[in-house]
Formats: structure tokens, C-alpha cells, sequence
């Protein structure tokens, strides 16, 4: 796995605990977790794309 989606996966580990503490705090529906939780989406958007490429060009060199 190259660092770039090590990175992704980091990030997206830690948003994921910022999500639940957030939650549990203030409430799922509460626009603090709202925006946190599609930040968390457009993170995993970006980690598929990426193993997409790679996995593209392992097996079309």
C-alpha cells in the first residue's frame, strides 16, 4: 500500500473517532456533526478513487 493511501486510511480512522465522540456529545442531527460526517464521505470518496487508479494500473501496466 503506497503512503498516500496510508494517509487516507489515518485520516479516515481519526475521523471516524472525532465523528462518534461528536455524536454521543451534541447529537447526530446537530450541524457540527452533519458537516464532520460528509467530510468523513468526501475523504472515503477520495481513498476509493485512489485504490481504483492503483488497482487500474497493476493490472494495466
Amino acid at each position: 500500500m503506497n503512503n498516500h493511501l496510508i494517509e487516507l486510511n489515518e485520516k479516515i480512522e481519526n475521523l471516524k473517532s472525532d465523528l462518534i465522540k461528536v455524536g454521543l456529545q451534541i447529537g447526530l442531527s446537530h450541524p457540527t456533526t452533519v458537516a464532520l460526517s460528509q467530510k468523513l464521505d468526501i475523504v472515503i470518496i477520495e481513498l476509493q478513487k485512489e485504490q481504483n487508479r492503483t488497482a487500474c494500473t497493476k493490472n494495466f501496466p
